[in-house]
């Protein structure tokens, strides 16, 4: 009985394979009390940060061009204090400072980031 070598993969498989598996996060935006929007963001895309910014422009039904501010929501850390976000690497520190005190551990629910505008 001779092993049957298993195929090679084609390169566009192998990157697949390698490539991250989506990790989402439900992102809750408070516009104001009575407007509060929930939208899936992927905590392993390297531009998550503009990626939520085109999301509230279309939500705004504003380009990011037209806006006379820039998208500078804030969140609250794991000492109370309200935090501006301003740029990827704010964004991404954001989503440490949750990921390491204030998002369960369980792997049961999806993590939940509340910013606010």
């Amino acid at each position: 009985m001779s092993k049957e070598k298993e195929p090679e993969l084609p390169d566009d498989e192998e990157e697949v394979k390698e490539a991250k598996p989506v990790c989402l996060l439900a992102v809750k935006i408070y516009f104001s009390v009575y407007d509060i929007r929930r939208i899936p963001l992927d905590r392993n895309d390297p531009s998550s940060f503009a990626t939520l910014a085109a999301s509230v422009s279309r939500i705004l039904q504003t380009s990011a061009s037209d806006s006379k501010k820039p998208f500078a929501p804030k969140y609250v850390d794991d000492e109370n204090e309200y935090v501006t976000v301003c740029s990827q690497e704010e964004f991404d520190e954001c989503l440490r400072v949750h990921e390491a005190c204030i998002w369960p551990n369980d792997g049961r629910s999806m993590p939940l980031l509340k910013l606010y505008l």
